[in-house]
């Protein structure tokens, strides 16, 4: 039986409809459109539905679809057993969201955007009122193998499968760097957000020059060599965004709370980081 105050905020991702039935072992149906959805043997909801925006075609290069099956290891090989040096550069968002998240107050719903292999769930207190949402259902598969009782739906962030106004905060870690309709995916942030909830989001400072370098030196040789890819290219094609890109797209949809940088947060710029992390919040109507 899935959570019962999860079955309240779903929405069905086909129709809209705001009534999602679990009348059935491993199935959800929404009594609007009849449509069924599947929950796997370990209680992953698979909620994936096709949205109207076409594919973009850079996504299928063969050294990029590739990609696309060995990254779920690479990431958790380079960031669960990377040397010290790169697991602080890569949790330093996830620690800086994680300190105004745990200041957040009110809190019922939190929804973990491109949650991965689960990577931020060591800074939550609690998972029981957290949802992890990711369209790769692998990478969902190992993150509930370490967290058996975490509440885990394979979904597209450009419908996602909640109704209007109920999650108090969303958090979003090295995910919208990747995202092609970027503006769309923030429509969707809004809409799910409650009026005063919070927005976290950590980025690569993709674009910058320390990031560039630091990339050319280090991951592209590594990755290139070992899985015979072209990762520069890939990553061209994987980190369709700028910092600067989502940075300037985010302020036409929310307020920027907070903002910190590293490792050089004494410098205002992307151009001289390698990680940035925001709060944002809900703009008022005027």
């Amino acid at each position: 039986m899935i959570n019962k105050g999860l079955m309240e905020i779903l929405k069905c991702p086909k129709c809209g409809g705001e009534e999602i039935i679990n009348n059935q072992p491993h199935k959800l149906l929404c009594s609007s459109c009849a449509k069924e959805y599947t929950v796997t043997q370990d209680g992953i909801i698979q909620m994936m539905v096709p949205h109207a925006l076409p594919k973009p075609a850079i996504y299928d290069d063969p050294d990029y679809k590739k990609w696309q099956e060995i990254n779920p290891d690479v990431v958790s090989g380079e960031v669960e057993k990377g040397n010290l040096l790169f697991y602080t550069i890569y949790h330093s968002a996830h620690l800086y969201i994680s300190n105004w998240q745990d200041a957040q107050t009110n809190v019922k719903w939190i929804v973990d955007i491109g949650c991965g292999q689960g990577i931020h769930y060591h800074y939550f207190d609690s998972i029981e009122n957290v949802i992890g949402v990711d369209m790769n259902l692998i990478t969902l598969q190992k993150l509930k193998k370490k967290y058996p009782q975490a509440l885990l739906i394979q979904a597209d962030i450009l419908n996602l499968p909640f109704v209007d106004g109920r999650i108090s905060a969303v958090i979003s870690v090295y995910t919208f760097e990747h995202i092609y309709y970027l503006d769309n995916a923030l429509l969707e942030i809004k809409r799910i957000l409650h009026s005063e909830g919070k927005f976290y989001m950590g980025l690569p400072c993709e674009g910058g020059l320390f990031w560039n370098l630091g990339r050319r030196l280090t991951t592209a040789r590594i990755i290139s060599k070992k899985y015979n890819i072209d990762h520069q290219k890939v990553m061209r094609i994987e980190h369709c965004n700028t910092a600067k890109k989502v940075v300037n797209t985010l302020k036409k949809h929310f307020n920027i709370d907070k903002k910190k940088l590293f490792p050089f947060n004494f410098i205002p710029t992307v151009l001289f980081n390698i990680r940035i992390a925001l709060q944002l919040s809900q703009k008022q109507a005027d």
